[in-house]
């Protein structure tokens, strides 16, 4: 071998190395398209959330649950745009609903109780992953503008929050989730394999590689208590920025079954939390005894998945269908009283 061809011999080397992995990398993408793609999100231009996804953008899913569906001209998971809806749907991913199909979710399902009791109002999903309680009613000023809505319905997963955290969405100091639509992390976000990894990572992946932390008070109410004052700014809060639009709260929560198969709640701070939506006139719906039912007399979860985990994660077709139906018994209840009247 002369010495020219020694010095040809390490480049080509390395050109072969970056072949075979743009070529990996490509049969990687194409394989987990068929299993897991989301589209890009944007920034809101109405600024009623902190972003939506890309207008008529399609996604399938199959990390948990399987599902796939198309959004609508806004962005929002809906089979099309309602301008002037009567009722709105506020909330995180779990209304978001793109862990099952479009017509499980609870928008979808809402809508069909009420056609059905002939009760003709029109609803409007807006729920966005990442939008939280705190953060939904950070928006809520913005999303109940509409002389025509009737209901705002806001979802939340949890009852305890701090005073820290309230006195975050008082301050002005929630959150916001940016949107990258250029640049390197907009081109990267093309490839679903970057996707699923970096919201692998995000939920733990790093954790089977790294000693686990002492984590036994992570469910330990005893040594938390709720500031009641806290809770009534939160609802005052509320109240002030709602419009004058009838706001229902709905809380979903995520037992756990004991040694002997019965479901444990933890739903500590939500004495107080209804006292207090009470309190400023808002409406509290605990989906709690519904969950405990179809637990007893179907042995069905409202959370978890065939291909997850069970009593964990997302709201399943189970839990959006008795979320929907609670939610229908309460606006046809409403809208009984608003005829009487």
């Amino acid at each position: 071998m002369t010495t020219q061809e020694k010095y040809l011999e390490v480049p080509i080397a390395f050109v072969r190395i970056c072949v075979s992995g743009v070529l990996a990398l490509f049969i990687l993408n194409f394989l987990l398209y068929f299993y897991y793609h989301l589209p890009l999100h944007i920034e809101n231009p109405l600024h009623t959330t902190d972003y939506v996804w890309q207008p008529h953008s399609s996604w399938l899913k199959m990390t948990e649950g399987i599902s796939w569906g198309r959004l609508d001209a806004k962005g929002f998971n809906n089979r099309a745009v309602i301008e002037n809806p009567d009722i709105l749907i506020l909330g995180s991913s779990h209304m978001e609903a793109t862990n099952v199909f479009q017509n499980e979710n609870t928008a979808s399902l809402l809508s069909e109780y009420l056609s059905k009791k002939n009760i003709p109002l029109s609803v409007y999903n807006r729920g966005i992953s990442g939008h939280h309680f705190l953060k939904c009613a950070k928006y809520l000023s913005q999303n109940t503008t509409q002389d025509t809505l009737k209901y705002a319905l806001i979802e939340t997963s949890r009852v305890d929050f701090s005073e820290e955290e309230i006195k975050s969405l008082l301050s002005e100091r929630i959150d916001f989730a940016s949107s990258y639509s250029k640049g390197i992390i907009a081109f990267l976000q093309h490839f679903p394999f970057f996707r699923l990894f970096y919201s692998q990572f995000e939920h733990g992946l790093l954790q089977l590689f790294l000693p686990q932390k002492n984590m036994s008070v992570a469910n330990d109410f005893s040594n938390k208590t709720i500031d009641s004052n806290a809770y009534d700014n939160l609802f005052s809060y509320i109240a002030k920025n709602s419009n004058g639009k009838h706001i229902v709260i709905f809380y979903h929560p995520t037992p756990k079954p004991d040694k002997n198969g019965n479901l444990v709640f933890n739903n500590f701070g939500i004495e107080e939390f209804a006292k207090s939506a009470k309190k400023h006139g808002i409406d509290f719906i605990d989906l709690t005894a519904a969950t405990e039912k179809l637990w007893i007399t179907e042995h069905k979860t409202t959370h978890g998945f065939c291909t997850g985990t069970a009593f964990s994660g997302h709201i399943n077709r189970n839990g959006h269908k008795i979320a929907a139906d609670e939610l229908s018994d309460f606006i046809s209840a409403q809208e009984s009283q608003n005829v009487a009247f």
